[in-house]
């Protein structure tokens, strides 16, 4: 182990001294994973070694058994050797060890102590895997904190920070089984966290300041001058709380001890001086990436060798928040990635048909589409389920296609009320353009209807939910949009998201009983089908934008006409509308009839309106994100179960869809600004 660290610090400090030109082997894809691959190692025996050394019982004969006495002994040695380690590298360049502004690394150094300790000290009292995963909420206070100095942030910014609180949140949550740490203590574990995560965010803000202060003063020089500080701190509060001497007395009785500080120290010094190294040779996106895999490794391997229990919920949560810090650090190290000015966001740049309404900005007829969306499909999404699982005298109503006719019937009175409204002509050549989307329209809504009978809603909609790859896909083959590399990586996190959600949902036995049947490969079936034809009949919508001068009320009226015409003729002809008009007589279900058909009506124009302006994907990301919030409405609801900490994942995964959803707005108004 020491050899490979050695090998390692030599190699990376030899690289370190070359002169920095153009094409070297430092930017070769070796160069880079050897960087990558001695971070990883550092960090993750370091983590091993700290969580060892503050949880593991010491044993010997002769001896009491007891656990390592004092963190601010193993924070000193840290620094210690940091202190050796920057002070034989300054000597090696020639570098002073003496120079202006050493002493203000005091402040920095403070909250640099006053972390480490309760990084160390935290580990008594909760896991190391639910340590680390909160330790990515640093997000947030660092953002709060560049705030109050002055730097400007968006509103997707703070919402993409409470995201990764949220899924840290949860996975601590669902982390402990109670076994290991008591729960009357864990909440001091907590507390020392959030201190480790407040100090721990100061410390950057304050190394930034010093350095705009003093511009000669280098990384290096100031990693010497804060570990100095810090370890004269650590030793000055050894010796008051004579923990000092306690330290050394543990050390006599369990000398195998030292094996474990020195590796432990090792580790540090090393991960401080590669932290550094790795920003300035690959940029911060690199180092994220890095931090983001040391991370999740580190907690894998920590919950194989110390069997810390970590519930699926936990996983899902895990990979909801260090997804968004990789998808964050992309995004920020993407030169293109703006946002568009007030002059770009009147809609005059983009084509013709999707010129804005007058008085109107993407920003706010977003807002309207989405609302609009959110509502009226969330009360259609009540009512469908109701109407599906709902017993009148032991019966279920079975009449699909009547169902989907008279939705149909719906919103094409809706489509015509709105063009009578603006004097436009109901009859007219275009809507046989409608023909092209209803088929796959009808064909869509029929599978997920018929699949209802076959899921439990919650699974259904999940599934619902994971179309954004085949929309984009569409799209790409009819040639009427382009993404980029980031935005399939977006949304395949957001389908794995929604995939491994619905693996880890279990019914309950009165819903697998009433609900679903013993054909579930037939509905998972139906719903590929529905993701197919669903996904096909938003590209077919925009298509017809981008190649007609087509009107949305036009193409609401003609998609539901032609919809409700041959749904209609599928009623009449399989002997469904006499036994339907029976039923609903009998029943008296013309009031969530109603209900339904009128909330797809005007769902149907607010997802015809945001096609036009937004394009399939933000469309489909707004969708996905009502059906996940429809989801929760329906376990509250109609009582299907669902916890806490999975209502706070499904929540923020429709927020991570409905932030996508405005950077893809964004990114398709700056891509027409650039034709």
């Amino acid at each position: 182990m020491a050899a490979w660290i050695g090998l390692i610090a030599f190699n990376l400090a030899r690289e370190d001294l070359q002169p920095k030109t153009g094409k070297e082997s430092r930017q070769s894809l070796l160069f880079a994973a050897f960087t990558a691959s001695a971070l990883i190692t550092s960090m993750m025996c370091w983590g091993v070694a700290q969580e060892y050394m503050m949880t593991h019982v010491y044993e010997s004969p002769g001896a009491m058994p007891q656990t390592m006495p004092s963190s601010l002994f193993l924070s000193f040695a840290n620094r210690l050797l940091a202190v050796l380690a920057s002070f034989v590298c300054l000597r090696w360049r020639n570098t002073p060890c003496i120079f202006p502004g050493m002493w203000k690394t005091s402040l920095p150094s403070l909250s640099n102590t006053f972390a480490s300790w309760s990084q160390y000290q935290s580990l008594r009292y909760v896991s190391f895997p639910f340590q680390t995963a909160c330790k990515s909420c640093k997000l947030l206070p660092v953002l709060l904190l560049s705030s109050l100095r002055g730097k400007r942030h968006s509103f997707a910014d703070y919402m993409e920070a409470t995201i990764v609180v949220a899924a840290m949140f949860i996975f601590g949550s669902e982390t402990e089984d109670g076994t290991s740490y008591p729960s009357d203590t864990r909440w001091l574990g907590i507390a020392l966290i959030v201190a480790l995560l407040i100090s721990d965010s100061v410390t950057p803000h304050l190394q930034d300041s010093l350095l705009q202060e003093y511009p000669q003063m280098t990384p290096l020089q100031m990693s010497f001058s804060m570990s100095l500080s810090s370890a004269v701190l650590f030793f000055v509060l050894l010796l008051l709380t004579s923990e000092m001497s306690l330290s050394f007395q543990f050390f006599r009785e369990f000398p195998e001890a030292w094996l474990q500080v020195t590796v432990l120290s090792m580790c540090s010094a090393l991960t401080q001086f590669l932290i550094p190294f790795t920003i300035r040779h690959f940029g911060p996106v690199t180092f994220v990436v890095i931090m983001t895999a040391r991370q999740l490794l580190s907690v894998l391997l920590s919950s194989v060798l110390f069997r810390h229990y970590i519930s699926s919920v936990a996983w899902f949560a895990a990979a909801l928040g260090f997804g968004m810090v990789v998808l964050r650090a992309f995004r920020t190290g993407d030169p293109g990635e703006r946002r568009p000015t007030e002059e770009e966001d009147d809609g005059a740049h983009l084509p013709l048909q999707a010129r804005l309404p007058v008085g109107s900005t993407m920003d706010s007829l977003l807002l309207r589409c989405g609302l609009g969306m959110h509502i009226s499909l969330g009360v259609y999404s009540l009512a469908q389920e109701y109407m599906a699982t709902h017993d009148w005298d032991g019966h279920k109503f079975r009449y699909t296609m009547f169902i989907l006719a008279l939705n149909r019937s719906a919103a094409t009175m809706l489509g015509v009320y709105l063009m009578k409204r603006e004097g436009l002509s109901v009859l007219r050549w275009e809507n046989i353009n409608a023909l092209f989307p209803a088929s796959f329209n009808l064909s869509g809504t029929y599978c997920q209807y018929l699949a209802l009978h076959h899921l439990a809603y919650p699974i259904q909609s999940l599934l619902k939910s994971m179309k954004i790859i085949p929309v984009m896909i569409f799209g790409q083959v009819l040639g009427t949009r382009r993404y980029g590399w980031l935005n399939y990586v977006e949304a395949v996190l957001i389908t794995f998201l929604v995939g491994f959600f619905t693996y880890i949902y279990r019914p309950t036995a009165a819903e697998s009983h009433e609900v679903v049947s013993p054909h579930l490969g037939l509905g998972l079936l139906l719903m590929f089908g529905y993701i197919s034809f669903d996904s096909m009949t938003s590209n077919a919508e925009d298509y017809l934008y981008q190649t007609r001068e087509i009107d949305p009320k036009c193409l609401l009226l003609g998609m539901n006409a032609m919809a409700g015409l041959l749904s209609w003729f599928f009623v009449i002809t399989s002997g469904e509308l006499f036994d339907a008009f029976r039923f609903v007589a009998e029943h008296n279900v013309w009031l969530p009839l109603a209900v339904l058909a009128m909330a797809e009506a005007f769902g149907a124009y607010s997802c015809t309106l945001t096609v036009r302006y937004f394009g399939p994907a933000v469309f489909t990301l707004i969708l996905m994100s009502h059906q996940i919030l429809s989801i929760v409405l329906s376990c509250f609801v109609f009582e299907h179960q669902l916890s806490l900490p999975g209502a706070l994942s499904l929540g923020s995964v429709a927020i991570l869809s409905m932030l996508s959803s405005l950077r893809q707005m964004q990114t398709e108004k700056l891509n027409a600004t650039k034709l």
